[in-house]
């Protein structure tokens, strides 16, 4: 991560936006092991670029949302007879209108790749948000001019609102892929340092902090789109073309911010295209992994593109050129480990793309009363301008203080969960609309003179907008911060792009299932959304690999020493009590044993009587530590096994190296196996093992595809304790 502690520049002269690089402070203490793990974590000051660009973004999505927002009524019904029918202007029904909008999401999401791509290879993240921006101008002009009365009796309306989509998808993608990086590279520190705030010792983490930024970064988008507050109202009580007009002002706050702003802003100057790059790296590890065949040297594909240096016809400046090339391939294997998590996304997407196109054609079905059918929509973003601040200041501080690990992948599962109830409640609410009068489930469409909604209050789609939003919190800003914190320092804009087009794949998908979204299938298609959500949710690294080793740990425990012997480290509680339930299951025929669940967290004030006695300990990496600094707490010196399960996970996503090092190190190396087991080899776990032992051993499992015949199950009857030993 590249971040700045604060800028203070005196270049308002400048004819261009200076080039500013990183900095930080030398003299700064960095915690220790135990205090980095004991001491309570907090975020820096935030930066005045970094404020600037959130306003800027703010201004920005007050314009998308207070337009987007308005497209499924625009597009699905006719222009109004009176004030008791629903606003429309083009008359194209719910199918088209669900269509159109989840298109101009796609191509919204699908455009920063571009962006990213211009940002890398000629204008750097500054200039290509200014450009985009007049862009995005011109977009909302063309919107603005074409739903004009005079313009929609003549048929303009419709190509207009596609011509301005396609102009506004490119702009916003120039903006969406670089805007919120800048914002995180205008803080520059890269290591934790101690403080002293009232008389306590604290840490201030970088990691903190840019989860801190990317909350009001999320924050502030979240406040711009209140704007349909504004524009629905407007759109039903007088015209389309005002309420277009509404963030066609807004959004040129967005440009004076950045034109005022911009000798504040640290900026990083473009590198080269990397995306085309890593496409040649890619095409030229297939080409020599064809060529050459399967090396064991050679773990994965793109190290096939990796150069030797140093050979004999080699130069130095060769060889150097060919490190870097190296040096660009190990950071691309990096960020493809850090989109892995994105596979997920597109589900995700799906399911949160409904609030803005099913969800207000289920509220037209609705009683409204004198509000437009389309303003629920705000609840989304007033939630979460309400609980952003709440978990940012309260709830996550409260978390860290307790030592409880809520980090990146059990947020993003729990995004996952809340959208899953979100899409189950609008099932439960398109049910009730159908079992209540007068037109029920809608088949035949109601005559267009009749009442056009079902007797029940829009009131009841509030808990749906409610649980999106809160899995907003979790799973959107968490993937935000994850993509940035994750990506190596040269490819932040290709990975931020790459998450935002999971939204597009998403929209994809969406309009894939425009034929069931219309009465009576949307019903079950929120329910399939819902089912899809909570799998997804519940799919994470399992206990198999960790479980297999469980009869190594028990082989080298004498139950009769009244000592922890093995210590079985997880990177989370839930998947902690997960290996204890398999390991309970294989050694309850193999010899009486204690086990002690480490997952509960305590404070280093409590004095115990004397050392834990259970068998085996199983824990997280945090509170493992915790316990083991108590007096009388594990005596780390007599453990004979120590494993390391899903070390990938943990190291990569967790990062709990640091914490890891120290348990093993504090154990006896002479008598105590340590056994790392990682889902996939990689090379930072090569390192990690280096680190903690000298002469490893490195077994492999082959991969294989997952048959029957590749499975074989051996079965042996153990009557009692005799026969088992």
């Amino acid at each position: 991560m590249s971040l700045v502690e604060e800028l203070e520049l005196n270049s308002a002269d400048a004819a261009e936006p200076s080039i500013i690089e990183p900095t930080e402070d030398f003299n700064e203490i960095e915690p220790t092991t135990e205090e980095f793990s004991t001491l309570e974590h907090i975020a820096d000051k935030i930066p005045l670029g970094a404020w600037l660009i959130v306003v800027c973004e703010l201004c920005e999505r007050f314009a998308f949302y207070g337009l987007s927002g308005l497209f499924q009524n625009y597009i699905q019904f006719p222009l109004p007879t009176g004030n008791d029918t629903q606003p429309g202007a083009l008359d194209r029904g719910q199918q088209t209108a669900t269509a159109l909008t989840n298109f101009f999401r796609f191509f919204a999401y699908l455009t920063p790749i571009l962006g990213a791509i211009l940002a890398d290879q000629f204008w750097g993240k500054y200039k290509t948000i200014v450009v985009s921006c007049v862009v995005y101008m011109i977009g909302l002009v063309v919107i603005l001019l074409t739903s004009i009365p005079p313009a929609i009796q003549k048929g303009v309306a419709f190509p207009g609102l596609i011509v301005a989509m396609i102009i506004i998808g490119f702009g916003t993608g120039g903006v969406k892929s670089n805007v919120s990086p800048l914002m995180a590279e205008q803080y520059s520190r890269k290591k934790a340092i101690i403080t002293v705030i009232n008389g306590q010792k604290k840490i201030i983490d970088p990691s903190v902090t840019t989860q801190s930024m990317f909350n009001w970064f999320y924050w502030a988008i979240n406040i711009g789109a209140l704007s349909l507050i504004v524009t629905t109202n407007v759109e039903k009580y007088h015209s389309f073309w005002l309420a277009f007009l509404i963030p066609t002002v807004a959004f040129v706050g967005a440009i004076v911010v950045l034109v005022i702003g911009r000798d504040r802003y640290v900026q990083i100057p473009p590198s080269g295209s990397l995306l085309v790059r890593a496409g040649s790296v890619t095409v030229t590890a297939i080409r020599m992994r064809w060529k050459l065949g399967k090396q064991s040297d050679r773990p994965d594909l793109l190290d096939y593109a990796k150069k030797i240096p140093g050979s004999i016809d080699h130069n130095e400046e060769q060889t150097a050129i060919e490190l870097r090339d190296n040096q660009f391939i190990d950071d691309l294997k990096k960020a493809i480990r850090a989109c892995r998590v994105f596979l997920f996304y597109p589900f995700y997407w799906i399911c949160y793309n409904q609030f803005g196109s099913n969800l207000v054609s289920q509220a037209a079905q609705m009683n409204v009363g004198p509000l437009p059918n389309d303003i629920l929509q705000n609840i989304d973003p007033i939630v979460i301008v309400i609980f952003i601040p709440i978990f940012d200041k309260f709830i996550y501080p409260g978390l860290r203080r307790c030592k409880i690990s809520f980090t990146a992948i059990p947020r993003i599962s729990a995004g996952f969960f809340c959208v899953s109830i979100g899409m189950a409640w609008s099932a439960i609410v398109q049910h009730l609309i159908y079992i209540t009068g007068p037109n029920f489930d809608y088949v035949p469409e109601p005559d267009k003179n009749d009442q056009q909604y079902n007797n029940i209050t829009v009131a009841w789609q509030i808990p749906a907008y409610f649980f999106i939003a809160i899995s907003e919190i979790f799973a959107s800003v968490t993937g935000l911060e994850y993509a940035f914190t994750q990506a190596p320092a040269t490819m932040k804009s290709i990975v931020m792009s790459l998450f935002l087009f999971t939204s597009a794949i998403g929209s994809i998908l969406n309009i894939a299932l425009v034929p069931v979204s219309d009465d009576p299938k949307i019903l079950w298609m929120y329910a399939a959304l819902a089912i899809q959500a909570l799998l997804v949710a519940q799919s994470q690294s399992g206990t198999d690999k960790t479980a297999a080793f469980s009869l190594v740990i028990l082989s080298r425990i004498d139950s009769s020493i009244p000592s922890m012997k093995a210590l079985i480290l997880a990177p989370t509680s839930k998947l902690a009590i997960q290996i204890s339930s398999a390991i309970e299951k294989m050694a309850q025929f193999y010899y009486i044993l204690k086990l002690l669940m480490l997952y509960i967290n305590i404070t280093t004030s409590i004095v115990l009587s004397q050392f834990i006695t259970e068998s085996i300990g199983i824990g997280t990496q945090g509170t493992v530590k915790g316990w083991s600094c108590l007096q009388h707490g594990i005596d780390l010196s007599k453990v004979r096994i120590c494993c390391v399960g899903e070390a990938d996970v943990i190291m990569l996503t967790y990062g709990f190296e640091k914490v890891c090092v120290h348990l093993v190190r504090s154990a006896n190396s002479s008598v105590c196996r340590m056994i790392l087991f990682p889902a996939k080899y990689f090379d930072e776990g090569n390192v990690f093992a280096r680190e903690i032992v000298k002469d490893q051993i490195v077994l492999r499992l082959k991969d294989e595809k997952q048959t029957l015949r590749n499975i074989t199950q051996f079965f042996i009857r153990c009557y009692d304790q005799q026969q088992n030993i």
